[in-house]
């Protein structure tokens, strides 16, 4: 079999706390171990990769809770990128208002 799909979201969970944005994501692959999650705000040029919440990227689902802290009031768009280890890779947004 030939792995052609990209990882997706399964859960997100975008919690906007003062001019902070706690967020949980489930993200999954149907065949492959996951490779690398990151992200950006506001199309920047520089991603951020982050860890799962056990720092292994081992298995096809895994848990990721972190915060984008300090963002300006107004609106955002964060960016997600998702690979698995074959480098199949999904990306998705999602908007948020800072007060």
């Amino acid at each position: 079999m030939i792995d052609t799909t990209a990882p997706e979201i399964q859960k997100a969970n975008l919690d906007v706390k003062g001019q902070d944005v706690a967020i949980e994501l489930v993200v999954g692959d149907g065949f492959s171990v996951l490779g690398q999650v990151r992200y950006t705000v506001n199309s920047n040029e520089k991603w951020i990769t982050i860890l799962p919440d056990d720092f292994v990227y081992d298995t096809l689902q895994e848990t990721f809770t972190f915060d984008i802290e300090d963002l300006d009031s107004g609106d955002h768009v964060i960016a997600f990128s998702l690979a698995d280890d074959l480098e199949n890779t999904r990306y998705q947004t999602y908007a948020v208002t800072i007060p």
